[in-house]
């Protein structure tokens, strides 16, 4: 791993915003959101965040479990605005992979098939139009 990265694995774990940790580790902020998404991919990278949360929350004292209840009561609490009541329950859905992002699995698995550039290409061509396609039908 190298210095920025793992500069960028410390900076990820204050507000988990893969783009601003890239920028603030020092990469370029054109190229920032594409290198996020590729450090992210690295297990190197996914293994240290792990390891920095894990520390971060020892440190800190505090829980999985204490969060999640935190949140809740935000969700339930009938003197919150509705917008904190809308993101405590974002986070919750979150949290329980509700809102996974079909668009980046889908492209991924493209990605892993094997071919020649040429299949590549016209397999990335199809995948992009199949996700512009539901999410103009909002089937996603």
């Amino acid at each position: 791993m190298t210095p920025k990265q793992s500069r960028f694995c410390e900076e990820y774990i204050i507000d988990l915003n893969a783009t601003q940790a890239a920028i603030r580790a020092g990469y370029s902020q054109k190229a920032a959101r594409a290198i996020a998404a590729e450090n992210l991919s690295k297990p190197d990278i996914q293994k240290k965040v792990e390891e920095l949360k894990a520390a971060a929350t020892e440190k800190a004292e505090v829980s999985v479990q204490d969060v999640l209840c935190g949140i809740r009561s935000i969700a339930e609490d009938e003197g919150a605005t509705n917008r904190d009541k809308l993101k405590a329950w974002e986070l919750l859905g979150r949290y329980n992979g509700m809102f996974t992002d079909r668009i980046e699995s889908r492209v991924q698995q493209v990605v892993e098939e094997k071919g020649t550039p040429e299949e590549y290409a016209r397999k990335v061509a199809e995948v992009t139009k199949e996700i512009l396609e539901k999410y103009r039908d909002r089937q996603y």
